[in-house]
């Protein structure tokens, strides 16, 4: 009966707001500020408060596609702390935006055992190509995430591409500095507290790689995403960054305003790993070619992009990568195109 006069309320929240759907909302990689903020409630459960007080936030939501015409399933992850604790057995709310600040409350769950819960988005709720802004309210302590359903045109191709080191200058930008900003303790702290299965350099090299919020974007990077964008692709940002850095990665790419498109993070940490990256990358652009949707570029820097792109079908000539890899091949594939510089590069496409 709680949970049935709480979903009421939040019915009536999003009413307030509006909730016919019609065109896409304006893009970014956020929710705008208009998002519903349901009040506090205080938790169900006496181990959410403990859970809580481990660290900041750092809740995740899985971007959904649907083609038009088809319903959508959005996920998402609800954890706190350095280490990703789970909130589990919590109510959570959710809230769709089907037009510009006008909001549907798709409905209330509760986390499992691995902080997850999933909402049904009805097809009928989605309306032309684009990008729909999605919110994830834990009721317990307001918090929330943002994450979207991207309604892809099948007539329109996929530019895919890796963040770090292609759309950043490196892989290995972080110091210890900034990891201690963000998750309280240094990266030689957190690997103990970790107990991690990697080596010390492995693990200090994944840091690198995720933490940086701050990373510097290449030079060019942005007009080339904008130029695809202008030629009527959507960008797919496809990262071997995990979950717990969702929010991080949405406002890096928001502060550079780069253009929305889906955001694909990695959802089982090992799949991060150098031996499982490639696998992961390649059954995600299968996932979507499987769908009917053309590849049209894709752009990365490291020897496990250029696997994953050729174990997914990308020609060789439309690989793309940036640094020290530029022009390899994986195996005994073609040669892949050298991109030196991304503003060169940008009056050759």
């Amino acid at each position: 009966m709680a949970m049935l006069h709480r979903f009421t309320l939040l019915t009536s929240l999003a009413a307030l707001l509006g909730c016919a759907p019609g065109e896409p909302p304006s893009a970014t990689h956020l929710a705008p500020s208009c998002a519903p903020a349901p009040a506090a409630e205080g938790f169900a459960r006496r181990r959410s408060e403990a859970v809580t007080r481990l660290g900041e936030p750092v809740h995740s939501v899985v971007d959904a596609i649907a083609l038009p015409g088809e319903s959508a399933t959005v996920e998402a992850k609800l954890s706190y702390g350095p280490l990703s604790t789970d909130l589990e057995g919590e109510p959570v709310a959710a809230f769709l935006e089907t037009d510009e600040c006008a909001w549907t409350a798709l409905g209330e769950g509760v986390t499992d055992g691995d902080g997850r819960v999933r909402f049904e988005v009805e097809a009928a709720l989605l309306g032309a190509p684009g990008r729909y802004a999605v919110r994830v309210v834990v009721l317990g302590d307001g918090t929330h995430a943002d994450g979207a359903v991207h309604v892809l045109d099948p007539a329109a191709p996929l530019v895919v591409f890796d963040i770090d080191g292609t759309l950043t200058t490196s892989d290995v930008e972080l110091v210890d500095g900034i990891v201690l900003h963000h998750v309280g303790s240094t990266s030689d702290e957190l690997y103990e507290l970790a107990g991690s299965p990697l080596t010390r350099e492995q693990w200090l090299l994944t840091l690198d790689q995720v933490l940086e919020e701050d990373a510097v974007i290449r030079p060019g990077a942005v007009d080339v995403a904008r130029e695809w964008e202008a030629r009527g692709a959507t960008p797919v940002y496809l990262t071997g960054r995990p979950y717990l850095y969702d929010g991080m990665t949405r406002r890096w790419l928001d502060a550079h305003a780069l253009p929305a498109g889906p955001l694909i993070l990695v959802q089982d940490v090992r799949d991060s790993l150098p031996a499982r990256v490639d696998g992961y990358k390649a059954g995600h652009l299968e996932a979507l070619q499987a769908r009917g949707l053309a590849i049209e570029a894709a752009y990365g820097n490291a020897h496990t992009d250029i696997c994953a792109y050729a174990e997914a079908g990308v020609p060789a000539e439309r690989t793309f990568i940036v640094g020290p890899n530029a022009g390899a091949a994986c195996g005994e594939a073609p040669a892949t195109q050298a991109v030196e510089d991304y503003g060169a590069h940008l009056t050759e496409l």
